[in-house]
């Protein structure tokens, strides 16, 4: 048995809003700054980073690797993956407060919708990613025909300490601002090694 570990670092990013993510393994600090800023979106993002160590036994060739017919890619090696360290931000490039989200919901819809049931600190900035719709039907008309009511939900709430807000340069934009790219990010992926111990 000849044991050997390889760390693999993947990121997930999607709008704050949105279920749908996309995500690759990359390597660099500048490779991870790329796909953010081929993002290309106004609404904020969330970006999770995620360190996958694998075991490989390079005395355990798997046999379906050997078989060119197998449609699946495997690893060549007996494998074991950990998986569970993440580094989950938000990317925004400025923080915005709720007097600006009551301008930007007056400015589209005349209205603030349900934000103030949100009970918002307005002292504190906020993470903003828009309004939800959601279509369903109402009450007949004077025909018999139902009616459709377009439901709004504004997708609002305070940043709290644990939230992490960085730049599309990847600088710490809250809770404390830096000009220099996040310290603690850049500590997550220096973790490229996995110390395996033999038997």
């Amino acid at each position: 048995m000849h044991l050997v570990s390889e760390v693999i670092f993947d990121y997930s990013i999607r709008e704050t809003d949105s279920m749908f993510a996309r995500g690759d393994k990359f390597k660099t600090l500048q490779e991870l700054q790329k796909a953010i800023k081929d993002a290309d979106t106004q609404n904020p993002l969330t970006v999770r980073v995620t360190r996958t160590v694998k075991i490989m036994d390079t005395d355990d060739i798997v046999a379906e690797h050997l078989n060119p017919m197998f449609p699946f890619p495997l690893d060549k090696y007996r494998t074991v993956k950990f998986d569970g360290e993440h580094f989950t931000f938000i990317v925004a490039d400025k923080l915005i407060y709720p007097y600006e989200v009551r301008n930007l919901l007056k400015q589209e819809y005349g209205t603030v919708l349900d934000l103030e049931n949100k009970r918002l600190n307005n002292d504190v900035p906020v993470l903003y990613s828009g309004v939800t719709e959601h279509k369903q039907y109402g009450l007949k008309d004077d025909q018999g025909r139902p009616t459709i009511q377009t439901l709004r939900y504004v997708n609002c709430r305070n940043l709290t300490d644990k939230d992490i807000v960085l730049d599309k340069n990847l600088c710490p934009v809250w809770p404390i601002k830096s000009k220099k790219p996040s310290l603690a990010l850049e500590r997550f992926l220096h973790r490229t090694k996995e110390i395996v111990h033999q038997k």
